[in-house]
């Protein structure tokens, strides 16, 4: 597997030469290490659908790079991508996500009073409006008078961290337990899930049953439907089993949820071990918000823990989450009160309830149980404003496309759970 390097860009076709100039000079920079610089330019083919390619570049990178200047500024598209790429920088440790600007010669002269100037009026457009939420001044920048000194810096920036070892991105992570399920099906029936969901993922990896799993994840990411790979597995006949359909319909079932709105979740909260608690409205909660969960968490989820209780008194929650949670223990036996309150306080989790909750009952929730985020659902409009340490889920998933959703998971395992 090579180190996949993404760039983020808003390029007009006659910019082109130097934004190729700069890939070519990060490629020469890297020399014998093997990095792959992805943008869309070079991947998509003629009749692609850009967003869908672009979506799953975002998820299978290993390190990124957003291009700063006038024309990024004003791209909506530019500008989402790196919303993405800075939540993945916050989550993730070793995703390092690199702005970089290509400075005229004059601003490259570190003596020049107008080179300080300009790099001061850049850091002010980019830190203002919707920009503000990238959050670039936390960021490490690299500012280059030329393509090759840029792409020189670069990679220095990238060898400083030691990530030019490829690691795995939430599209390996989730490929390599998919593909689990996928083993021991000859390399020609997987080729024909590859052609049925139209994928190219040969600069991705070689493995068949891999490429496979890397192919179904891209279909999900590029919003397509579960039906559809549902109708590509049926075409693996005796080959697979009913379980293992299934197995791979639910790992990749969260794919079609907003991942920036997935990515809130994994926000640790001041003073806590746990995450950020949550509000989001919903009418299918035992669905949606475990993908939400899984959604955010590609490499494995933490547990999920469902409470359902009208009174919304400390007490009685209480009493829920040690039901809750001796209820997914059994095999332990016995446990008392006051060990399982250790185990909440202790390990991570998320515990789904429905809404509203009160503030005061959520402080005490917070105190007591610090591990435990809490994810509280609402199947009408959300009530603002929020109670202290709870996030919205946004962008927020509109009613109707969520029963899309929900529909098509249903119609994908009818007949295989």
């Amino acid at each position: 597997m090579g180190f996949r390097l993404f760039v983020s860009h808003s390029t007009p076709r006659a910019e082109l030469p130097r934004l190729l100039a700069l890939v070519e000079a990060i490629e020469d920079a890297a020399g014998d290490d093997q990095v792959a610089v992805i943008f869309d330019k070079e991947q998509i083919q003629p009749g692609d659908d850009w967003r869908k390619r672009i979506a799953f570049m975002l998820h299978a990178c290993h390190a990124a790079i957003v291009l700063l200047d006038e024309n990024a500024r004003n791209s909506d598209w530019v500008l989402t991508e790196a919303i993405f790429l800075s939540l993945r920088n916050q989550v993730d440790p070793q995703f390092q996500f690199i702005p970089v600007s290509l400075l005229s010669p004059e601003e490259g002269t570190a003596e020049s009073l107008d080179a300080r100037a300009a790099r001061a009026r850049e850091r002010a457009r980019f830190g203002e409006g919707t920009w503000r939420v990238v959050d670039l001044g936390r960021l490490q920048q690299a500012r280059g008078a030329t393509p090759r000194e840029l792409g020189d810096l670069v990679v220095e920036a990238l060898r400083t961290r030691g990530n030019l070892v490829p690691h795995r991105s939430p599209v390996d992570r989730l490929a390599l337990q998919l593909a689990v399920h996928l083993g021991g099906i000859p390399d020609a029936l997987l080729d024909v899930v590859i052609d049925d969901v139209n994928w190219d993922g040969a600069y991705l990896q070689p493995d068949r049953s891999t490429q496979a799993a890397m192919a179904i994840t891209g279909k999900l990411i590029g919003d397509g439907r579960l039906s559809e790979i549902r109708d590509a597995l049926d075409a693996l006949g005796s080959a697979i089993t009913t379980d293992r359909m299934l197995a791979i319909l639910d790992g990749v079932a969260p794919l079609p949820l907003d991942p920036r709105a997935a990515a809130l979740l994994t926000r640790r909260r001041a003073g806590s071990t746990g995450c950020m608690h949550a509000s989001i409205q919903t009418g299918y909660a035992n669905l949606t918000v475990p993908w939400y969960i899984a959604r955010a968490y590609l490499a494995g989820r933490p547990k999920v823990m469902p409470i359902n209780n009208a009174d919304a008194s400390f007490e009685s929650l209480q009493v829920d989450l040690r039901e809750a949670w001796r209820l997914q223990n059994r095999r332990l036996g016995e446990v008392s009160d006051a060990q399982v309150d250790e185990q909440l306080r202790s390990i991570p989790r998320y515990v789904t309830l429905p809404g509203p909750l009160d503030s005061e009952v959520l402080g005490r929730l917070d105190a007591t149980y610090p591990a435990i985020s809490f994810v509280i659902f609402n199947t009408r409009e959300i009530v603002r404003p929020l109670p202290p340490n709870v996030v919205e889920l946004v962008p927020q998933l509109d009613p109707t496309r969520e029963k899309e959703i929900i529909d098509d998971y249903l119609a994908a395992t009818d007949s295989l759970g």
